[in-house]
């Protein structure tokens, strides 16, 4: 075993390259940082086509869609049995998975059985709270994904949690300890400008969790802002309520909507943006915070401070509401020394508290520790198929 590298599978519905989303440019950071420091990477997940970008050069083991509708509630525990039957197959050192997916009660079952780590990493508030049986009768597949999940808080050999918040609700909900390691970022290397007319962006996509048409209520309150632009990033979604929400930006003449980005892209736009506002129901830690305070841009948050720390740290504004999120947008908007204020005090916080070099190698040590190695590796050799 002496010299060979560690084996790590990563396990998530989609691949960075096929879907940009939060948890799958976190598990892309992942990947890359796992393989600069040697590791034999391996990518487990979801999807019908058998061709996709693959910068990394990691292994990639696509799952076939199964054709059940989710009516019923979420489908993820279907695919169980294949995804222990892919770790069978390359008997990792490791299994990591990030959210609130079934896909982690899997995981931390194959690694218990065949003495490898299992890393859990939450998402959101959703991933460590209970939810009532009789809210999931409806959706009887949600009450099997909701016990795998509950699994993987019990059996996982770590819990990784964004933010303190979520470590209290594992602690007070579950009993479970985590380990707070805090959302990595890279540090920008675009030019960071903010000539031009005040920018207010919101960056998601377009699904009711996120509720776009907040932003599109903000943009019309803000019709009598002189000089303003709100500009609007994230991917469609499908059904009436996406209708709705691009019917209503033909309406409005002080907003600009550029569909899904890539995170290049979303970057530069945050480089030379002014404001950044989020109006969803809830979070765990999102990127855009990291990534607007790293580039200078104060948030405003209708409803969403992880650890309070908009709050607490003055890199931002908690509205608590959609009138005093208009109010709070209005005065960043009036008031260039305000904003330029927070966003000073953002770009400090963000590169204290999240830059990718001291947040990374923590979550990599866990992952590749060598500790009881050669343990598994017997375990593994001895184990039967899953």
């Amino acid at each position: 075993m002496t010299g060979r590298p560690i084996r790590m599978a990563i396990i998530m519905p989609t691949f960075y390259e096929q879907v940009i989303g939060g948890s799958e440019y976190q598990a892309y950071l992942v990947a890359e940082a796992a393989k600069q420091r040697g590791c034999d990477v391996h990518y487990v997940f979801v999807s019908a086509s058998r061709c996709w970008p693959n910068h990394l050069e990691v292994m990639l083991h696509p799952i076939k869609p199964h054709p059940f509708s989710k009516r019923f509630g979420a489908t993820w525990s279907l695919y169980s049995k294949t995804v222990r039957r892919v770790l069978a197959e390359i008997r990792p050192d490791a299994v990591y998975v990030r959210g609130g997916w079934s896909f982690a009660g899997a995981a931390a079952r194959y690694a218990k059985r065949c003495g490898c780590r299992s890393i859990w990493h939450v998402a959101s508030r959703a991933d460590v709270t209970p939810r009532r049986i009789l809210s999931l009768m409806c959706r009887p597949f949600d009450i099997i994904e909701r016990r795998s999940i509950e699994y993987a808080i019990r059996h996982s050999t770590h819990v990784v949690v964004q933010a303190k918040y979520q470590a209290d609700l594992l602690q007070e909900y579950y009993g479970r300890l985590s380990i707070v390691i805090r959302q990595p970022q890279p540090e920008p290397e675009e030019s960071i400008q903010k000539a031009g007319p005040v920018t207010v962006v919101w960056i998601a996509n377009l699904k009711p969790l996120k509720q776009p048409e907040m932003f599109l209520r903000l943009a019309r309150e803000c019709r009598d802002c002189g000089n303003v632009r709100f500009t609007m990033v994230g991917r469609p979604c499908e059904g009436r309520s996406t209708e709705r929400l691009e019917a209503g930006l033909r309406e409005l003449h002080n907003i600009d909507y550029l569909r899904e980005q890539p995170m290049a892209e979303v970057n530069r736009i945050l480089a030379r943006s002014h404001i950044l506002v989020n109006t969803s129901l809830y979070e765990g830690m999102p990127n855009t915070f990291v990534q607007a305070w790293m580039r200078r841009v104060p948030v405003v948050s209708m409803l969403v401070d992880p650890d309070d720390v908009l709050a607490t740290q003055r890199i931002g504004c908690i509205s608590g509401s959609f009138e005093r999120m208009v109010a709070d947008v209005r005065r960043l908007i009036g008031d260039p020394g305000l904003r330029e204020e927070m966003g000073e005090r953002a770009r400090t916080y963000a590169m204290e508290n999240h830059a990718l070099d001291k947040n990374m190698p923590r979550l990599l040590d866990l992952i590749c520790a060598r500790a009881g190695n050669e343990l598994c590796e017997a375990r593994r050799v001895a184990a039967e198929p899953v």
